[in-house]
């Protein structure tokens, strides 16, 4: 629709609201490193993971283009840090079972192939992390 301004912080928190009540449900300790309208630097992220003690660390995040017809969700791994092999399995699950609910499925891709750079957040944690890009904001069909 025409004149709608999304806010990727607010779609962000959005899906991990919805993430959260889903594993909860089934059992899961989730913590979220922001639950409102707050900023946080990465390393106030790296921080709060650290202190947490996660088994894992999604970040999640959606996509933008000047091509609206750029569309379809990725999940990023790190390529280097303590834990690619199992980063890389967590992100490959992930995309696996997003494709169900997306028409574009992206994959799975490490840092480096994905971004050309490494992501610092994922860089600088110890758990297997993914960052999570739930498609492209600038196309409507993935919203």
């Amino acid at each position: 629709a025409t004149g709608i301004t999304y806010y990727e912080k607010a779609l962000n928190l959005e899906m991990g609201n919805l993430i959260q009540a889903k594993l909860q449900g089934r059992g899961y300790r989730v913590v979220m490193s922001r639950t409102g309208d707050t900023g946080l630097t990465n390393g106030e992220r790296i921080a709060r993971i650290s202190q947490a003690d996660p088994d894992v660390v999604l970040s999640l995040h959606h996509n933008s283009a000047a091509n609206a017809a750029a569309s379809g969700f990725l999940t990023i791994y790190a390529a280097a840090g303590p834990n690619p092999a199992e980063s890389s399995e967590l992100g490959t699950l992930i995309a696996e079972e997003m494709a169900y609910a997306y028409t574009v499925n992206r994959g799975a891709k490490a840092d480096m192939a994905a971004i050309g750079r490494s992501i610092e957040l994922l860089a600088g944690i110890t758990p297997p992390a993914v960052d999570v890009e739930f498609g492209f904001m600038t196309n409507s069909t993935d919203l």
